[in-house]
């Protein structure tokens, strides 16, 4: 899964997530009991998603510059080099980059998004 897909995975749960939210705000369910049920469960599961999507993310550009860093280890046996390197970075590939760094920005947005609206929903259906 390319990282491209990663990121369309996350915005496409997140976004049939504000779907179903949006579905069972609008339905008839006259049993408020359900509804508040509802206004908790679709943004838990829109936290716990945002956050185990942003852990896989993460991990998966952990892999793709280890695998970068195996194939630099190639150039000393005359493999020729495949991604330049610079000595700017002695080790880019530590931690978090600017991508994982902006990705964990937008699943920590999207956790305080689903918090803000349960708490808001709530004291409104209360």
């Amino acid at each position: 899964m390319g990282l491209l897909n990663s990121e369309t995975l996350v915005l496409t749960t997140q976004s049939a997530l504000v779907i179903a939210m949006g579905f069972f705000l609008n339905s008839t369910i006259y049993n408020s009991s359900l509804k508040i049920f509802f206004i908790f469960f679709v943004p838990a599961v829109g936290i716990l998603s945002a956050r185990m999507l942003k852990r896989i993310i993460i991990r998966q550009l952990q892999w793709e510059g280890e695998y970068i860093r195996q194939i630099r280890n190639l150039e000393d046996y005359g493999v020729p080099a495949i991604f330049e390197k610079t000595d700017r970075y002695k080790n880019p590939f530590e931690g978090k980059g600017f991508i994982a760094s902006e990705i964990s920005l937008f699943c920590e947005l999207l956790t305080w998004g689903w918090i803000t609206i349960a708490f808001v929903l709530f004291i409104y259906m209360v």
